[in-house]
């Protein structure tokens, strides 16, 4: 049988999870079987993975290395060699944190029942042809049972086994993804975002939606996580330089001079002054790079950016570009940032529905590739007037609301702008209550790219429409219905 090269990279990505990932090793472990992988290589690598499994009950991780170095001996050559290079590719994720196991234990679900059914359909053609009716019965039923055990691994669920609630408790253990880092914002979420959620930040034009976004995408990879970064507005350079400003504090070329003030509260209370400190700035390549390689050096996640010219691509691009970084470089983010729901296209569609489907779109993505994603919408022409968003300012169609698990605010002044001051609002929350009558006051230095420099939990300012700021879940709920 002819392997296919796709298969040979469904493959190692398989093996590549079960070396590094306990969790991922513990839930495959009872799927695998003989037919589950076409390539004799990895079918040698997954039986040393489950010997070793079996004697120590955990993943090998760097040990494969000296696995491979006492069974090597007895493999053919080209098979040794084609195991020591798939090994050296994939030694530096052998500690990696922030592994997104849960969407490659889908994916290996669906590719080993495709294997089984290419291994039953071979045998089902061969008894048909000796008109043996009994075995191709026999073959038919016995697919449909060890199928049937794949399916129900993915999507079905019996609420009250015992396995499904081990299952669940794993899975809230290995849910939680993100802090902002925004020690007031986080407190008002009521904790982490997690998994399978579609976090949206709204706000006017030029408030700092890119940024907050880029500060998200350097956070997660202070955490440990695999970070995806689509941009539909910036080019190549813009978007790496302001990665770059996040993650060392380096003053933007734009800027007059590299000294700049920066924000600070004074002692205990909301009251905010200011400080000029003297930051690297990106005009010197030798303190930039030495920055850079330190934040590296420091942090074990990882990000990979891709941009796009505004509307000129969309859902379909983000899948290429995902499944790309699965394939080539060996990445499943478990983070995944669009920059901005607004620029990106949708075919087939027009107007409003534009909007809808793309944050629809972006709702499945976050359940499909078990990743936490977040975005960013504009706000309607009146928000550049109102100290407060309000879920009714979200652009072009209510609709959007129903998607989003977390719906973020993001207010500001004239003033506030200017002293560096960001408000930031839960307007909803599906997973948990919100506060709607308390704001997070953040401080700012966005010519050094700094989102968060500090924070504080603030009572919600009168709204200059609707007098008190007033909870909006009603809103929200009508949308949902």
């Amino acid at each position: 049988m002819r392997i296919r090269k796709v298969e040979v990279e469904e493959e190692k990505s398989i093996i590549t999870g079960m070396i590094v990932s306990d969790n991922f090793l513990t839930k495959i472990n009872s799927h695998i079987t003989a037919k589950c992988f076409s390539v004799e290589a990895c079918r040698i690598v997954s039986d040393w993975i489950l010997d070793y499994y079996d004697e120590y009950s955990k993943a090998p991780k760097s040990t494969i290395e000296e696995i491979y170095k006492n069974r090597s001996k007895k493999l053919e050559e080209e098979t040794s060699i084609w195991i020591k290079e798939f090994l050296k590719g994939i030694s530096d994720r052998y500690e990696r944190e922030g592994f997104n196991e849960d969407y490659l234990f889908d994916q290996a679900i669906k590719y080993f029942r495709i294997q089984l059914w290419k291994d039953r359909i071979d045998k089902l053609s061969k008894a048909a042809d000796n008109n043996d009716l009994e075995t191709i019965e026999d073959l038919y039923y016995s697919s449909l049972k060890d199928v049937e055990k794949g399916v129900d691994s993915i999507h079905r669920i019996n609420p009250f086994s015992d396995y499904t609630i081990d299952d669940i408790y794993e899975f809230r253990e290995e849910q939680s993804v993100f802090t902002t880092g925004i020690k007031a914002l986080d407190k008002l979420l009521g904790g982490p975002l997690d998994k399978e959620w579609f976090v949206v930040f709204t706000g006017p034009p030029k408030r700092g939606k890119t940024f907050m976004l880029t500060w998200c995408a350097i956070r997660g990879v202070m955490l440990g996580r695999d970070v995806a970064f689509f941009s539909f507005e910036g080019g190549k350079y813009d978007t790496t330089t302001r990665m770059w400003m996040t993650a060392g504090s380096i003053v933007s070329n734009y800027s007059e001079s590299n000294i700049v003030d920066f924000p600070y509260f004074l002692s205990d209370n909301e009251s905010v002054l200011t400080k000029a400190y003297e930051r690297p700035w990106l005009k010197d390549e030798v303190e930039t790079r030495k920055l850079l390689k330190a934040f590296r050096k420091q942090n074990r996640g990882s990000i990979r950016a891709v941009c796009f010219p505004a509307y000129s691509a969309g859902m379909k691009e983000i899948k290429t570009e995902l499944k790309r970084m699965e394939v080539v470089d060996k990445v499943i983010p478990s983070i995944i940032i669009v920059d901005y729901i607004g620029n990106m296209n949708a075919p087939g569609y027009v107007g409003r529905d534009v909007y809808n489907q793309n944050s629809q779109s972006l709702k499945a993505l976050s359940q499909e590739r078990k990743a936490l994603v977040l975005s960013a919408t504009q706000g309607t022409r009146i928000t550049f007037e109102k100290q407060t968003i309000e879920v009714m300012d979200i652009p072009e169609d209510i609709r959007q609301v129903a998607n989003v698990d977390v719906l973020l605010g993001l207010n500001q002044t004239a003033d506030e702008y200017e002293e560096g001051i960001m408000r930031i609002n839960v307007m909803i929350h599906r997973h948990a209550k919100w506060n709607s009558k308390k704001q997070a006051k953040v401080l700012q230095q966005l010519e050094a790219g700094q989102v968060a420099l500090d924070s504080r939990i603030i009572d919600a300012p009168i709204s200059d429409y609707g007098g008190k700021y007033k909870d909006f879940k009603g809103e929200a709920d009508k949308a949902k219905n």
